[in-house]
């Protein structure tokens, strides 16, 4: 994502302005309010030399940032915005196999007619035996995960689709930015940091981290009516509860950038984007909790200025805390692209996509 000299001030405060507005489409994961700030905080916290690249594509960032969510019905694409950890349990794992297997025999399967399938196999493990599940159930899932994402399609094949894959998408994407960087190509630099950002940002989440997304298996209320920002757990987090808080939330943010960034070694990329999804999982009981108890006194239907101050007390500070360190993991990211010279590929790391 960068290199070239001192950025004119005036460039730099339009980039970040550009940033902040509104762009029109799909509102899941962060809202583009989230996006768009961890970007803004990312390249605020960068050298003035790491920030030229980016100085006068102001515009194209701002939509590059959550054009990721608008392809995210693509089964494909979906997984690169999450994982659901338990399903990595050999259990379920086995019964989605054999489910598969029963479906459609030894043929090809269309991406998105399996997955609608699969999720009676979800409904099935996850009604019985509801997430979040405990720290140590967890461990073992999470410590098996491959290295590479070669190592976990060589273990899962196809599975990712159902599984997920957002751990691997930092180092593929800091790689796709560093060519694009020293190429000088402009439109591979606003996409490559573009859906950088997003998935570092998603990373980062909690309910993007486990299969209880929505709260489907907890207990948290689902409606229909107000999908966008009030309708289940995920959007009343993530977007609408971001969106009203967003002025406190950039502060408590802004403050885990206090410190100046380091460039990554690329081993140290993946393990990293692990650490924060296992740190993002074990916030989640607390906002699933906070959530249905705020409902329970204020449905966010009819009062939902209501629920949003019930559910401040943990939301805020879960939210202003994955914020600002997903846009520390990212700052980090955009120096180490800059020093491209650092991602020669190591023996064994994944370079596909």
């Amino acid at each position: 994502m960068r290199f070239v000299a001192a950025v004119p001030t005036a460039r730099v405060r339009s980039l970040l302005l550009v940033l902040c507005v509104a762009v029109p489409g799909r509102a899941p994961a962060w809202g583009e309010d989230g996006h768009r700030l961890v970007l803004r905080l990312a390249l605020e916290a960068l050298p003035a030399a790491a920030r030229s690249p980016y100085v006068g594509l102001d515009a194209d960032l701002a939509r590059a940032v959550v054009e990721a969510d608008s392809l995210s019905a693509v089964p494909a694409e979906a997984c690169k915005h999450w994982i659901d950890v338990e399903k990595l349990d050999p259990g379920y794992l086995r019964s989605l196999r054999d489910a598969l297997q029963r479906q459609y025999g030894g043929e090809a399967y269309a991406d998105e007619d399996a997955r609608a399938f699969a999720t009676t196999v979800d409904h099935a493990a996850f009604r019985r035996d509801p997430p979040p599940w405990s720290a140590a159930r967890l461990a073992p899932l999470w410590d098996a995960l491959p290295p590479t994402l070669e190592g976990f399609r060589a273990r899962y094949g196809r599975l990712e689709t159902f599984i997920g894959v957002i751990p691997y998408q930092p180092l593929l994407y800091t790689r796709a930015l560093a060519r694009s960087l020293a190429a000088g190509d402009r439109r591979r630099i606003v996409h490559a940091a573009g859906y950088l950002a997003h998935y570092v940002a998603d990373l980062h989440v909690p309910v993007h981290v486990t299969s209880d997304y929505k709260g489907q298996y907890s207990g948290n209320g689902i409606f229909k009516d107000r999908e966008r920002d009030r309708g289940d757990v995920h959007v009343r987090f993530e977007s609408g509860f971001v969106k009203a808080a967003l002025p406190a939330l950039e502060r408590e943010a802004r403050k885990t950038l206090a410190t100046p960034g380091t460039p990554l070694s690329p081993r140290d990329i993946t393990p990293r984007a692990l650490r924060a999804a296992r740190a993002a999982y074990d916030l989640l009981d607390g906002v699933l909790k906070a959530d249905r108890d705020a409902a329970r006194r204020h449905d966010p239907r009819d009062d939902w200025t209501g629920y949003l101050d019930a559910a401040r007390p943990v939301f805020e500070p879960v939210a202003a805390g994955r914020l600002g360190a997903a846009a520390a993991l990212l700052r980090d990211l955009l120096l180490t692209a800059a020093a491209g010279e650092r991602l020669e590929s190591p023996a064994g790391s994944s370079m596909m996509n």
